[in-house]
């Protein structure tokens, strides 16, 4: 369970990533702006932000995350925009699991969808054992958690870290950056990945915050690029490592978050397309 705030996205900022490819239909829009105050009200979160679509073959996963009052954040998944399903806790065997299927492999839509894995040899004077299987649903839970992982931004000083026990929340007193700022990549931090030097030092948790990586740190380097968009007057930082995820700024005020809307497949030919 990962602990951190929830700056994704609100549903009414949408429109500030557009261009980018990340749309809802009106039909969606409509049924997120009454279904995602219900999931809030229904698990008492501190607040649900929309984390985006992933794509299928025969539908489409909305996502969406919710934050409690102590920063663990759980995800949720609708075909409809109008009911939703928890996804599930992710184990290490899950996770090592789905690291054995084909890289690039599309999601079906359909979240009971099963793949059977090859079984493991079995040892002398064993009986074989019965091939593993990975649902849609894990596939979805490992493919949504490593892209926050891996992507999460957010605009440096708009997180503040507990004094309590040092996990990350929203700043109340973040005001924004201004324009040029916001078209620099040293202006944004990973949410979820620590300096390297911090990381084998090891960190206090009052001193998380300023651990962070700095979006100038991405690998490989070029992987990130900013964006204005004059047409809403925000900045969006794009990444080329998984296209479709795309964190925005609007300067001068305090809004931002992220969003990811593609298929969940991660570009392995990045190295060929940078300079």
């Amino acid at each position: 369970t990962l602990r951190h705030p929830c700056p994704s996205m609100e549903v009414g900022d949408v429109s500030l990533v557009a261009s980018s490819g990340a749309v809802l239909s009106m039909s969606e829009k409509a049924a997120l702006q009454s279904s995602v105050p219900l999931l809030k009200k229904q698990y008492r979160f501190g607040s649900v932000k929309l984390f985006g679509k992933i794509k299928g073959k025969s539908s489409d996963y909305l996502i969406a995350m919710g934050e409690e009052s102590t920063g663990t954040k759980k995800y949720f998944f609708s075909l409809d925009a109008v009911t939703w399903a928890q996804l599930p806790e992710l184990t290490a065997e899950m996770k090592a699991l789905c690291a054995k299927l084909p890289a690039g492999l599309p999601f079906t839509g359909d979240i009971s969808h099963a793949i059977t894995l090859e079984a493991p040899e079995p040892a002398e004077d064993e009986e074989p054992s019965e091939p593993p299987t990975v649902t849609e649903e894990v596939r979805l839970a490992v493919a949504v958690e490593t892209i926050e992982m891996e992507c999460a931004l957010a605009p440096t000083g708009a997180l503040i870290s507990s004094l309590a026990d040092g996990h990350l929340k929203a700043n109340p007193n973040y005001k924004g950056i201004d324009l040029t700022a916001a078209k620099s990549l040293s202006s944004y931090v990973f949410v979820n990945c620590q300096t390297p030097t911090s990381v084998l030092a090891g960190v206090a948790p009052a001193d998380r915050l300023s651990s962070l990586a700095s979006a100038e740190s991405a690998v490989p380097a070029g992987s990130l690029c900013t964006r204005y968009d004059e047409a809403t007057g925000a900045v969006q930082v794009r990444s080329l490592l998984w296209p479709g995820h795309v964190a925005f700024v609007k300067p001068g005020t305090p809004v931002h978050g992220y969003c990811y809307f593609g298929n969940a497949v991660k570009n392995t030919d990045i190295a060929f397309m940078l300079p």
